[in-house]
């Protein structure tokens, strides 16, 4: 079971700045955040677990090489319609779990790519 959390998300939601905890505006937890909405996103898409991080080895080469027959889970049945934008999910995630920090997206960068796929189709 993928455990969902705020992942930094929270500027998202209108509220009073000093609601917020910090988190966003002095940047200290984006880069963890997103790698860790990664993982869970990966999570998600293949019904695995991630133990000790093996799961971002096991899935990279997979996204990479287009392989996302094995990736998705076998027990979810994806339509037509959709499995672009599940593949996209695929490599946002792979994205936000990249090797180095600097090439990952920042959280408001993940949101922006959530809310244009929510737009294309709704998946999100």
């Amino acid at each position: 079971m993928a455990k969902v959390s705020d992942y930094g998300f929270a500027f998202l939601i209108p509220r009073e700045r000093s609601e917020i905890s910090g988190c966003v505006e002095e940047g200290y937890c984006k880069e963890s955040d997103v790698y860790r909405f990664g993982v869970v996103l990966l999570e998600i898409l293949s019904g695995r677990r991630s133990e000790n991080g093996l799961i971002v080895k096991w899935a990279t080469p997979l996204i990479k090489e287009q392989r996302f027959a094995e990736l998705l889970d076998s027990r979810v049945v994806v339509r037509s319609e959709i499995k672009c934008l599940v593949i996209r999910l695929a490599k946002v995630a792979l994205a936000c779990v990249g090797n180095s920090r600097r090439s990952r997206p920042t959280v408001s960068q993940v949101a922006a790519i959530l809310k244009s796929l929510e737009r294309e189709g709704g998946v999100v």
